[in-house]
């Protein structure tokens, strides 16, 4: 349930990302950040609250790359009409008499496409736990 949930929240993400950028915790874990003034011969050692840090932000970045991959992937398995009708209901929160004017189709039809997407979903999300 709770990586159901968690996959409604980022339907909104993957929509607004391209397909084909791949977030790597090691792209934003390993930039550096410029230097106001350069300091040739200083260099400066971390100290282990900022080592603990980068670790734990490194880790969250993990868990991050790790949804956005469990998001695509669960978006692949939906059809287009699928996906529509359950970003609607679960992003968007559109009633299903919203969405079925909306789509110009019965409410009946709307509940079913919802219906399918979160079985597929959850089939996604299963394979991956199992």
């Amino acid at each position: 349930m709770y990586r159901l949930i968690l996959f409604i929240t980022l339907l909104s993400l993957v929509a607004c990302v391209r397909q084909d950028v791949q977030i790597q915790p090691t792209d934003v874990a390993t930039r550096e950040s410029p230097s106001p003034t350069p300091t040739p011969t200083a260099t400066a050692t971390p100290t282990p609250a900022v080592e603990k840090l980068d670790i734990e932000l490194q880790k969250q970045i993990a868990q991050i790359a790790e949804a956005a991959d469990l998001a695509r992937d669960v978006r692949a398995a939906l059809s287009p009409a699928e996906y529509e009708a359950l970003h609607a209901r679960a992003v968007d929160e559109e009633s299903y008499l919203e969405l079925a004017q909306r789509l110009r189709c019965s409410e009946a039809v709307v509940r079913k496409r919802v219906s399918r997407a979160v079985a597929r979903a959850r089939a996604v999300i299963g394979d991956i736990d199992d």
